[in-house]
């Protein structure tokens, strides 16, 4: 499993919390003095902010964990001595990120290549605009060892380095559709 940290450390709340504090107002005691508070029925729902999730709250956790499937396909991916299909991407990635890791992966197998070990990903960040998402976090791979026919290849340590992928709102849910260039990251690594 790869090494994950929320920016934060804390998962956010996906319904809010609410208090009701209640008061009684001046009483006689007497038996025919009862108060009676309305309750909602199955038939009559609590009112929309009290009762909905927060969407954009759902939509980061959904997206965070689409993240980190992607990362753990990659390690498999890349981790395997045979390519896999792309269907390892299912629910995933498609389009232009599914043709370009698999093309970039064939192409590492191709010459003898494939890696052990698996990166740290952290500081995963989330931004939402109606259909349209972009994730960035901090991943390091120098624990992810490059093998050449067997051999480890020796490769300078980088550290930690910002990522930086868009997804797509789809009929079926998020897709990791593409990444773009470390430059563009708002995030320090």
């Amino acid at each position: 499993m790869i090494t994950r940290r929320s920016k934060n450390g804390v998962a956010l709340a996906a319904f809010p919390v609410a208090a009701l504090l209640l008061t009684g107002c001046g009483s006689d005691g007497g038996e025919d003095d009862e108060t009676v508070l309305p309750v909602p029925s199955e038939q009559e729902p609590a009112p929309d902010d009290e009762a909905q999730p927060d969407d954009a709250g759902q939509d980061q956790d959904d997206l965070n964990a689409l993240y980190e499937r992607y990362w753990d396909v990659m390690v498999t991916l890349e981790n395997s001595e045979d390519m896999p299909e792309p269907d390892i991407f299912d629910g995933i990635a498609g389009g232009e990120l599914l043709e370009r890791q698999m093309a970039r992966v064939r192409n590492f197998k191709d010459s003898g290549q494939w890696r052990q070990g698996e990166p740290v990903v952290e500081q995963i960040t989330v931004e939402v605009d109606g259909d349209d998402a972009l994730i960035q976090a901090c991943v390091n791979e120098d624990d992810w060892d490059v093998l050449l026919d067997g051999e480890v290849v020796p490769l300078a340590p980088e550290g930690s380095t910002p990522r930086v992928m868009e997804a797509e709102r789809t009929d079926e849910g998020w897709l990791l559709a593409r990444t773009q260039d470390a430059e563009e990251a708002t995030i320090t690594c």
